[in-house]
């Protein structure tokens, strides 16, 4: 197990973000991507960008694939909260039905295919390939492999103003070729990390503790211990309290978030009520594909790997 020198070395080097290189990188891969849409005969609303760990820089070099929204804005979805805007409809509520190539009932495969078809006229049918929820593009020597996501604006309405102007939350939504609709919350995920990662709250050591737990995952996989999605690791560690960063040393920060997160999670802790960065959803939850006895385990194993006792 390493001693603590030597943990002190180890995580000067895991909290760092991507160097300029791999920005570059990825950069370029955004811009290519949205450049091969622009080409392509698609109607006016489609918005490329970033979104992930390399959007929210919380990546590490292992988990290197990019998330790329393709997000079509011009037709949204939306959902009207029943307690706080009781018996309201779309219509009440003035919203206006969508119309275009994007608006059918097919709409959403329409978009997906459309964006599939525009990727393969730039990057070639080989390096293309659909999956059920996004459009994976391979690696090149310029280029990251992309994960590219064909959605649609979304906004959740709960309330109106006193000059009655409609107040929303809003997101994305987008539709795997199998299996229900997905809501995702990027704005609110990619400010609410900015905002614990700042100087008077966790003294920027927020993002750099996410990046190292992520490394410590990765070092423990490829000793054979269990696979933990990066998502739910960097949500675990933005619920550490922010007083258990910007302690004497990076050392002491890292012990302190993986206790914080093996006594939160284990039974009689406080984790059932722990969020997803973006805070518009319970992060153990019927509806996750993880569970409170996942990350508890994960906690466990990662403090014994670490020997964090001694």
């Amino acid at each position: 197990m390493p001693s603590r020198s030597e943990w002190a070395t180890k995580l000067a080097s895991w909290v760092k973000p991507a160097s300029q290189a791999e920005q570059d990188k990825r950069d370029r891969t955004e811009r290519e991507i949205g450049e091969a849409l622009s080409a392509a005969d698609l109607p006016a609303g489609m918005k490329t960008y970033a979104k992930g760990s390399y959007a929210n820089n919380t990546n590490v070099r292992l988990d290197s694939d990019v998330d790329i929204s393709v997000e079509f804005t011009h037709v949204f979805y939306y959902d009207i909260d029943s307690e706080t805007l009781p018996a309201a409809t779309g219509t009440a509520l003035g919203i206006t039905p969508a119309t275009g190539r994007y608006a059918a009932n097919d709409g959403p495969a329409q978009l997906k295919s459309d964006v599939e078809q525009a990727l393969v006229a730039e990057f070639g049918r080989p390096a293309v390939t659909r999956g059920n929820k996004s459009i994976q593009v391979r690696e090149t020597s310029r280029l990251l492999a992309a994960d590219v996501v064909p959605c649609f604006s979304y906004k959740h309405y709960f309330r109106r103003t006193y000059g009655h102007a409609l107040v929303y939350h809003d997101g994305t939504k987008l539709f795997p070729d199998r299996g229900a609709a997905l809501i995702n919350w990027l704005r609110q995920h990619l400010e609410n990390g900015r905002a614990k990662n700042k100087p008077e709250r966790t003294a920027r050591r927020f993002k750099g503790m996410v990046r190292a737990v992520k490394h410590l995952e990765n070092e423990m996989v490829d000793e054979g211990h269990p696979v933990v999605p990066s998502y739910l690791l960097e949500c675990l560690v933005y619920n550490v309290p922010d007083d258990h960063f910007g302690r004497a040393t990076l050392y002491d920060d890292f012990r302190a978030v993986l206790a914080t997160i093996f006594n939160e999670t284990r039974p009689g802790g406080n984790a059932e009520k722990w969020v997803e960065v973006n805070e518009r959803k319970y992060l153990f939850h019927a509806s996750q594909k993880w569970t409170l006895e996942e990350a508890f385990e994960f906690a466990g194993r990662a403090w014994a790997y670490g020997g964090f006792d001694g």
